[in-house]
């Protein structure tokens, strides 16, 4: 009996030893498996994130990233045939259309299948990822050691260890066996904080490489989406991407701006209140695309609705741009163009008149001189609007633009000199403050610039009135004020008088020689100073117009 209780407690002792062994193993390979499936999906969605985002041809963008991959990169096209393995060369492998994991990632998307490689034969761990109208990409990763190899290494040393501490064994089994286990399951590998047999070392350290290889590669997918994201949020264009159903699931700032809505609205037709968008965003589900141009809020937008697939289903986006500026200048161009034409035509057709009346020998002798001087006259103001409309045209390209040093008094003393004789024909007195200043600029529109305001200060004057005239420096500002004390400019056409032909009072225009272009004028050479000019004005009361130049 009592060999017996003993052969029954050794073979009892030895099976405890040998479970708890091969417990101690089995659990540790099981946490092996489901790291290196792990860090083969991570490298193996890695890649395919490349494979989809990049311009250039799969096998060069596998080779950029080839480096930063742990493990065997495998690329095969739709057919099945190998074209990259970074392992061997492609002429040394059959198809893989008959692999596991790339017949499943051909109809699931991603497969994940650990088995005996045909080509390594190694026990591997794959994922493979299909990535649309390109192929399928595979990362297999072959662990250090594997279970079969630890106990058929191990058992001759086991059955010795067996045989001569069975009695220890006895007593001391179970203690070493929770002992072992409880120091496995206290030691953090991320921290490196605990307790580890030595013996166990190797094999922590490899995990913990690989864990850091992995955390490695998800901080850099984490930094490339936060820099998309970023991209998307701040671009210039409004972006907003609806699902089956027209609920909201992304937009970006822009978007948000121009349509007033916040990140919490979830369905379109609430977060944008236009018919027409919400039509043209129900065609695009359709499949339809659709372009259009509109106005919203006082600005104009251009706008492109498509279909876009979100999550596997049909969506629809909407990118919106204000265009704003190039429709205000484009029908800036249109009323220029109109306004041309309008101009030219009056002094036209009284030279046509007139001259028709000379050639047809209607006018008499006495009236010949009379209508010559009218067509004359005519022609000088078409010359004078030319060389206007070129001026303005030569201060938007910049042709001929040359700044030297020059004495801005000097300009500003000269032409108020020049316009003397037209101030006294009607009793303007010009009283003038003028500082000794240079300046770096452009020395004719200079003059044209003091030549323009003082000038329309005398035209647009009464008779008897006056004329103040100052320069001064403020800072690094040379400052030129022109006053006046006539008929003055009402609030709401401030603004339009620096536009090109704006008269404000027509029927008194009609007496005065002026093209509408001079303060058009002043506005352009001021702005290509780097100036700005301001005007303050009341209806019977005068105008001021003051102009800011930097120095240098």
């Amino acid at each position: 009996m009592q060999n017996r209780i003993l052969k029954n407690t050794v073979i009892s002792c030895l099976f405890v030893v040998i479970l708890s062994v091969y417990s101690c193993f089995l659990l540790y390979t099981s946490n092996l498996q489901e790291t290196m499936n792990q860090q083969a999906y991570s490298q193996t969605m890695l890649l395919m994130h490349i494979l989809e985002t990049s311009k250039e041809d799969p096998v060069s963008a596998i080779k950029k990233i080839e480096s930063e991959i742990y493990g065997r990169i495998t690329f095969v096209d739709e057919s099945g045939k190998v074209v990259y393995d970074s392992d061997y060369e492609i002429a040394q492998l059959e198809s893989h259309s008959d692999r596991q994991e790339i017949i499943k990632a051909r109809t699931e998307g991603i497969a994940i299948n650990q088995r005996m490689s045909n080509t390594s034969n190694k026990r591997m761990y794959y994922c493979a990822a299909y990535v649309k109208d390109i192929g399928v990409v595979r990362v297999g990763i072959t662990s250090a050691i594997e279970l079969e190899d630890v106990l058929k290494n191990t058992s001759p040393i086991l059955w010795g260890f067996v045989i001569v501490f069975i009695a220890g064994i006895l007593v001391l089994s179970a203690m070493t066996t929770s002992r072992i286990v409880d120091t496995i399951e206290k030691y953090d590998i991320e921290t490196g904080e605990g307790e580890i047999y030595e013996e166990l070392s190797p094999f922590v350290q490899k995990i913990k490489s690989q864990n850091d290889i992995i955390k490695r590669q998800v901080q850099t997918l984490t930094d490339e989406k936060i820099k998309l994201q970023s991209i998307f949020m701040n671009i210039k264009e409004g972006i907003l991407v609806c699902d089956s159903r027209m609920r909201i699931v992304q937009t970006n700032n822009e978007v948000r701006k121009i349509f007033g809505f916040d990140e919490y609205q979830s369905v379109f037709s609430r977060a944008v209140k236009m018919p027409r968008l919400v039509a043209a965003m129900e065609k695009a589900l359709a499949g339809e695309t659709t372009q259009m141009t509109f106005e919203w809020q006082g600005r104009w937008y251009q706008s492109i609705t498509s279909q876009n697939n979100y999550h596997n289903e049909k969506g629809a986006i909407l990118i919106v741009l204000d265009i704003t500026q190039q429709a205000e200048s484009e029908q800036n161009r249109r009323r220029f163009t109109d306004n041309v034409t309008h101009e030219l035509k009056t002094p036209l057709t009284s030279i046509i008149g007139y001259s028709q009346l000379i050639t047809n020998d209607i006018a008499r002798p006495d009236d010949v001189k009379k209508f010559v001087a009218i067509i004359e006259q005519n022609a000088q103001n078409l010359m004078d609007m030319i060389n206007d409309i070129m001026k303005i045209s030569s201060l938007e390209t910049r042709e001929g633009f040359a700044k030297t040093v020059l004495s801005l008094d000097e300009i500003v003393n000269r032409t108020i000199i020049q316009e003397k004789l037209a101030a006294e024909s009607r009793s303007i007195t010009i009283n003038s403050d003028v500082e000794k200043m240079q300046i770096i600029a452009d020395e004719s529109q200079m003059y044209q610039l003091a030549g323009n305001l003082v000038s329309n200060a005398i035209k647009y004057n009464v008779d008897g009135g006056s004329v103040d005239v100052r320069l001064f420096r403020q800072g690094n500002m040379a400052v030129l004020v022109v006053k006046d004390s006539g008929i003055g400019i009402p609030a709401d056409q401030q603004d339009k008088v620096f536009e090109r032909f704006y008269v404000v009072d027509k029927s008194r225009n009609k007496k005065i020689s002026s093209t509408g272009l001079g303060l058009s004028i002043v506005k352009h050479i001021v702005k290509a100073h780097d100036g700005h000019i301001e005007l303050v004005s009341q209806p019977g009361k005068g105008s001021q117009f003051t102009v800011k130049l930097p120095i240098e």
